[in-house]
This record gives structure tokens, C-alpha cells and sequence, in this order.
């Protein structure tokens, strides 16, 4: 994942030059670049052995340079320069904070910090640390204990994110593993489990069960062996970890050249179906489902007995699969009493008590959504033109899109002040004659720069189809302040709903302080929705805040955030987290037809 980890490295560069007024425009340089090589499927290294780096797309100069540089070279100068003060992890704090280089770089030199674990030793120190912030930043007592808070949480947040990998970046990598596995003779099917199978937004390995020609009848484990080991011979393989040998099949955890780990299970023909469901899990709902086995008598040797069920084998099928598992899971479920539970919602969540039910609710799907509502053109920081939406919009039956640039005050998304938004109002309003099968919405992301403050006055707010509100900017405030300034925003009549809303970037930033549960009933009492953003590193609102707002009766929105056209594609992304929450069509905004998006905010005028 050398692109991810490239990005990385030019946003901490990135972060550190950014307090300095000289250094702008290559922080802004520095940040697109970044994004430009996250969001691309294609390996960096590829395009630079093919000599297309010459001809980058919304790269400049300096950050070409660096690129070249770590290629070349394996690293990047300015980047060892920093780190022969600090660790990476150290630097990477500084960002994900977002307490500036000022501050951090402060509180490292004065109490002579080396690493995370030093930190959170002198973190112990509340009050010094404190004073040092405060004495670094504004001088007030109060600024000191709140950017504490933010430290710790920010520690936190790494801690909890340590080992894990965004899920899109992860199914990047399947492609080249997949391809492998299809040239290999003798396996007959596999299919991807675990958390991708129940598309957790993060994980931290993969799992792929397998199902060669030879486990048929028998289990023939000296092949089983021999066929790991010739996976272990495929280009993207490191190194064996471990390997495990149990009486119904057998299985290896590999490193690989990924930076992720992966275990791939040897099944067969008789136990396909139950290996998969023990695979795909998760641990906590296979367990309740083995109680339940047990009870009536298909349970032995540890595990679900398939053994009298009458199921298809799906003969014929070879090296794919339906869309989910249900073709060879529904059987499993009927003999226990319950209705199919999909994957996304395996997680001991009280799921199985619907199945017992059959209330098991009939979730969102693609087909649903009709219309992305956060997109950035070119007006902005957007690298995506009108033929690039023009093509998703078909790709996806979509009735509606809307074209929602950055407002005045975001200097590094390129913001529109009110002369330019005006020209970009008359620009849709001619594209809104040019296109019959879909529609264009004028809208904006608009900055909510403090407690009923907005970039935009009513009287120009009031012009957009659609409007949003987000932070982008001074979050290091309170809990408190941080949550009234986003709920005055949802209060204010003419605000569609609320983006990205704790503010999370995958390894990026940490979420800023909010109280989430007020911002749920704000927008219950005012009949907004908000967000989830489904771009690969926010995926935000997370699951467990999307079932808080199904059970306050709040929509969700379902958006992609997109700045280049590939990003369009990761709207599944966001519908998958809804999934996992249980959401139906009903609950979602853009599952609406236009002409009842449109009612819904006439509503409120």
C-alpha cells in the first residue's frame, strides 16, 4: 500500500509547513498530491516504472519532486530530517491532532520526548503539560486543560487504529490476490470472509476460504498442504506465519507484500457452507448460533452439524459467487428456525432475536440511492469534470446529483467567495437546461465557522438546492463549543444536513470533541439529516451513530464527499456502514425520488 503510505508522509510534510504564510501554496500542493496518490488504485511504483509519472494529474512541481525523490531513493530528505528529531509516530501526532507543529513540537522538546509511550508517561503530568499548551498556543489556562483533552484523545485514536487498514484500500490489493488464485488448477472456488465479507469500514487482515477440486468427497489434507504451499510461492507473499491444522480443514496466515495479513482456509465440498459461515463470523454471532444448534440437536464436535441438511453444493460454479452468501447460508438459518441474517449485520447485535422474529429488516441497497448530494468540481478542489459525473450518474441510474464546492473561508479546498458563487449559480443553472434524464443541483459545503455562523448569509444560502454544513477548521474548542456550533447550524432553517460530523480522517485526524447524541436530536427536532460520508479514510457517521439516528428517526444522507471520479465509486462504501446499521430505503435522504427530495426541504420553508 506504498500509495497510502506516500500520502501519508506528504501530509506530514505537509502539517509542518502549514503554520508558516511563505509555505501556502506547497501545503496546498503538498495536500492534493497526497490526495491524488491515496485515492489512485493503481500502484505508484507501477505508474513510475511505466514512465507515466512525468504526466501526474493535479501534481505540481514540488510535490513531483518529493515523489521522484522517495522512488529514487526510498525516502524523501526533508522528511529524515524530521525524522532525526522525532519518531513517525510523533510527526503523524502532530497532524492527527491538529495541534500544529508549534505546540507538539513544543511539548516534545521540553519534556525530551522520543516516542508514544514517553508521551503518554509524561501525560500523567496533566498540569505541566497543560501550561506548555497554553504557553504555546494562547496563553489561557482553559486553552492548556482543552488541548490536553484533544492529546489524550488523539492518542486514543491512534492506539485504536494501530495495525488497521481502510477497507477500500484493502479490496485494492484483492484484485492482484484474486488474479492469482484464478491461474491456480486445482482450486475450484474461494471466496473473501471475515470482516471484508461483513464490510467492517476497517480491518485488519483478510481471510479467503478455498475450496479445491480435490476435498471431494474426502478431505484430502497432504493436497490441502501441498496447495498452501504453493500459494506461498505467489508474488505477493512475504513470509508464512502460521499455519493450523484442525480436524475439518486446515489454514495458513501469511505476510504479505501488502503490509497486511492473510489467512486462507483449505475447505471442501461437504463442509463449504459451514466453514463459510464460522469464517465470515463474527465469533459472537456464530457462538448464539451454536447455542441454538445445540438445542436442537445440530451440534457435535464443536461445531454446527451440517451433516443432515439437504443443501445445494452449488455444482457447477466455478471460482465465483452469488452476490452474498445466501445461495448456501439460507439452509443453515432454515434449520436452525431463523430467518437469513446477511452478513453485515453478524454481530451479535441483537440481529438474531430478529431473525427468531423473522423481523429481520429488508436493508438499503445500491438500487435505492438515487443521487450523490456532496460533490466537488473544479469551482473548488474538485479534479472531476462534467463527463466524469455525467458517466457515474449513468453508472448508477442516479435522478439527481449535486455540485457542492467548498464557501469562502476554506483556503485549502479552494473556497468560493460571493462573486464566484454566483458564477458557479449561473453555470448550473445553464447545465440544468442542457441534461433531461438527470437533474444538477446547486449546492455548497459551507463552512460553520462558530455558533450561528455560517461563510454564507441567509439571503445567498437560501439560492442553493442543496446546502451544507461542516467543520473544517478550529475544532481544537471544547466539546461544548464544538457541539453548539454544529447544532446551531442544524437549527438553521435553510442548512440541508450536517457532513462528515465528528470529523474523522482515517490516520489523518482524530474526531474532534462533540457530543454526537445532541447532534441526533437537534436534527430530529429540526428535521434534518446527516451524513455519512462514505470517501474511504471519513466514513463518517460510523454504524453506531447511523443506528442512534434510525432510532431517533433521523435520515441518513448518503454522500461520497468526491474530488476526483473515482471517488464517485466509493458511494457502496457508505451504503454498507447503513447496512450494518440495520437501515431500510425509508431511512435514507438520497433514496428519495427528487420530486419527494424536494418536498422534504420545502417542509421546512
Amino acid at each position: 500500500m506504498i500509495n497510502l503510505k506516500l500520502a501519508n508522509i506528504l501530509t506530514d510534510i505537509a502539517e509542518i509547513k502549514k503554520s508558516s504564510p511563505d509555505n501556502k501554496n506547497m501545503t496546498l500542493g503538498l495536500i492534493i498530491a497526497a490526495r491524488t496518490l491515496r485515492d489512485n488504485p493503481e500502484s505508484i511504483e507501477k505508474i513510475y516504472s511505466s514512465g507515466k509519472l512525468g504526466q501526474p494529474i493535479s501534481i505540481d512541481e514540488p510535490a513531483y519532486k518529493l515523489i521522484k525523490e522517495y522512488l529514487d531513493t526510498g525516502s524523501i530528505g526533508l522528511y529524515e530530517e524530521l525524522k532525526s528529531k522525532y519518531s513517525e509516530d510523533l510527526i503523524r501526532l502532530v497532524r492527527i491532532s491538529g495541534l500544529g507543529k508549534k505546540r507538539m513540537f513544543k511539548i516534545y522538546d521540553t519534556f525530551n520526548i522520543k516516542s508514544l509511550e514517553d508521551l503518554k508517561d509524561k501525560l500523567v503530568d496533566n498540569h505541566r503539560i497543560a501550561n506548555v499548551l497554553a504557553e504555546a498556543g494562547s496563553g489561557k489556562d482553559k486553552a492548556g486543560e482543552s488541548y490536553t483533552e484533544r492529546l489524550k484523545q488523539s492518542l486514543d485514536y491512534m492506539e485504536s487504529i494501530r495495525g488497521m487498514f481502510p477497507r477500500w484500500q484493502v479490496e485494492v490489493c484483492l484484485d492482484e490476490i484474486k488474479n492469482s488464485l484464478y491461474k491456480i488448477k486445482d482450486i475450484e472456488r474461494f471466496v473473501v470472509v471475515g470482516s471484508l465479507r461483513r464490510k467492517k469500514s476497517i480491518v485488519k487482515d483478510i481471510d479467503i476460504l478455498i475450496q479445491p477440486y480435490f476435498n471431494n468427497p474426502l478431505y484430502d489434507f497432504e493436497r490441502s498442504k501441498e496447495l498452501l504451499g504453493e500459494i506461498q510461492s505467489l508474488s505477493f507473499i512475504k513470509r508464512l506465519v502460521s499455519s493450523n491444522i484442525r480436524k475439518e480443514n486446515i489454514s495458513a496466515i501469511f505476510e504479505t507484500v501488502f503490509g497486511i495479513e492473510i489467512e486462507f482456509i483449505i475447505s471442501s465440498d461437504k463442509n463449504w457452507a459451514v466453514d463459510m459461515l464460522y469464517t465470515t463470523g463474527s465469533k459472537k454471532h456464530v457462538k448464539k448460533l451454536e447455542r441454538i444448534a445445540q438445542k436442537k440437536g445440530y451440534f457435535k464436535s464443536g461445531r454446527i452439524d451440517t451433516a443432515g441438511f439437504s443443501e445445494n453444493s452449488g455444482d457447477g460454479i466455478r471460482n465465483y459467487l452469488p452476490v452474498d452468501d445466501a445461495f448456501y447460508m439460507k439452509n443453515i438459518y432454515s434449520k436452525l428456525n431463523l430467518q437469513y441474517i446477511p452478513p453485515e449485520l453478524r454481530e451479535d447485535l441483537g440481529e438474531i432475536e430478529l431473525a427468531e422474529n423473522f423481523l429481520v429488516p429488508s436493508l438499503l441497497t445500491m438500487e435505492d440511492i438515487k443521487g450523490d448530494l456532496h460533490i466537488h468540481s473544479r469551482w473548488s478542489d474538485g479534479i472531476i469534470s462534467l463527463d466524469d459525473m455525467v458517466e457515474r450518474v449513468k453508472k448508477f441510474n442516479y435522478e439527481y446529483i449535486a455540485i457542492t464546492d467548498h464557501s469562502e473561508s476554506s483556503y485549502y479546498g479552494r473556497g468560493l467567495d460571493a462573486k464566484r458563487l454566483q458564477e458557479k449559480i449561473n453555470y448550473i443553472n445553464e447545465l440544468k437546461s442542457r441534461f433531461k434524464d438527470f437533474y444538477i443541483l446547486m449546492g455548497s459545503e459551507i463552512e460553520i465557522r462558530g455558533v450561528g455562523k455560517l461563510d454564507y448569509p441567509e439571503n445567498i444560502i437560501k439560492k442553493m438546492d442543496i446546502a451544507i454544513g461542516s467543520m473544517h477548521s478550529s475544532f481544537l474548542n471544547t466539546r461544548a463549543e464544538n457541539t453548539a456550533r454544529t447544532v446551531s447550524a442544524i437549527e438553521n432553517r435553510y442548512i440541508d444536513f450536517i457532513a462528515h460530523p465528528t470529523g474523522v480522517v482515517f490516520g489523518n485526524r482524530a474526531p474532534y470533541s462533540i457530543d454526537v447524541d445532541r447532534l441526533i436530536s437537534a436534527a430530529a427536532k429540526n428535521n434534518k439529516a446527516l451524513e455519512i460520508n462514505s470517501y474511504f479514510l471519513r466514513m463518517d457517521l460510523n454504524e453506531q451513530n447511523v443506528r442512534k439516528a434510525r432510532e431517533m428517526g433521523v435520515k441518513v444522507v448518503i454522500n461520497t464527499d468526491a474530488h476526483r471520479p473515482n471517488n464517485m465509486d466509493m458511494i457502496r462504501l457508505g451504503v454498507d456502514i447503513a447496512r450494518r446499521a440495520g437501515l431500510q430505503k425509508k431511512d435514507v435522504l438520497n433514496a428519495l425520488a427528487l420530486k419527494e427530495l424536494k418536498a422534504w426541504k420545502k417542509q421546512r420553508s
